[in-house]
């Protein structure tokens, strides 16, 4: 009924979708005593074509042969931890002994991540079994409120006496990650508050030193200084003070990011975004010097002859 809907592409029966819980079981290949683990998803012939899967050598399950029915798929994973080579592992019947039935692989997908960047892409197989309860859908549509209405009254008319729970995968994925977007508007939050009172600071400082130094400031005008600068001659101190804390900041923070992202087993290699750090201490510098440049621009163009004319 829910693959009749326009805007449905696939649907699937499963176990288990990507980022969610995984059964784990032991595979037994005859002639083996050894045990292979592997994540595993029971499901029907289209999983793989719902989450747009790579099958990279065999075939995908399919319905028209009725041998599928007892038939499975493995990972790049899993067929690297058998040691076996292609021509040994297509064709080749597997022993799970929790389950107490064989299954025939047909096949071997690309490595997927079915379970959050922090951890490594384990040994994973997909195994024909329809008695599941989870329905994954793939739909096409930008009005995915009105789809979601019809695929809810098709699940009444079916079963009237229970309640329909759904949710879209991309907010499951984003869940593994919740605590790093909250560090992180955390983090964004005190940094634009910290730049604000630093900016006010040096405000303070500069209409300070600007005031003090009005005499010295009105001689070297008078000596044939430019605006820019007596601008730049009392800025230089300050610049001087966030030179030195930018050499402190940048290592600490290439510490702190590096260990942070020691929890990813798939990560970024921070030494390629060096540039991000130099960016970043460009802005703060050039906001220093538009913060200083402001108050004492009245100071660099005030006629020397009114702050002189009492001395």
């Amino acid at each position: 009924r829910i693959t009749q809907l326009t805007a449905v592409e696939h649907v699937t029966i499963g176990s288990g979708v990507p980022s969610g819980f995984h059964d784990n079981y032991g595979l037994k290949f005859r002639g083996n005593e050894d045990q292979v683990r592997v994540s595993t998803v029971f499901t029907d012939f289209f999983y793989l074509k719902t989450f747009d899967i790579e099958i990279l050598h065999g075939r995908d399950f399919d319905e028209s042969f009725t041998s599928d029915s007892e038939a499975m798929m493995i990972n790049e994973s899993a067929w690297k931890a058998t040691g076996l080579t292609l021509e040994e592992i297509i064709g080749r019947k597997v022993w799970i002994p929790f389950r107490e039935f064989d299954r025939t692989i047909i096949g071997i997908y690309k490595d997927y991540h079915f379970k959050d960047l922090r951890n490594k892409v384990s040994p994973q197989a997909i195994i024909i079994n329809r008695n599941m309860s989870r329905i994954a859908i793939k739909m096409n549509s930008n009005d995915l409120l009105s789809t979601l209405t019809q695929i809810e009254e098709v699940y009444r008319e079916v079963a009237p006496n229970f309640t329909m729970k759904s949710w879209l995968l991309k907010d499951d994925l984003l869940k593994h990650y919740k605590s790093d977007n909250q560090q992180a508007k955390v983090f964004t939050m005190f940094s634009g508050l910290s730049i604000s009172l630093t900016c006010m600071g040096i405000f303070g400082l500069a209409a300070f030193s600007a005031r003090r130094r009005q005499k010295e400031l009105s001689i070297r005008k008078v000596l044939g200084a430019s605006v820019q600068q007596v601008i730049f001659l009392i800025s230089k101190e300050f610049l001087l003070l966030m030179l030195i804390s930018v050499v402190v900041a940048i290592p600490v923070s290439w510490y702190f990011m590096s260990h942070w992202l020691q929890d990813f087993a798939y990560r970024i290699a921070l030494e390629n975004y060096w540039f991000l750090f130099v960016a970043g201490s460009a802005m703060i510098g050039l906001i220093a010097y538009m913060t200083i440049a402001l108050k004492t621009l009245k100071a660099a163009t005030n006629n020397p002859s009114e702050i002189m004319r009492y001395e």
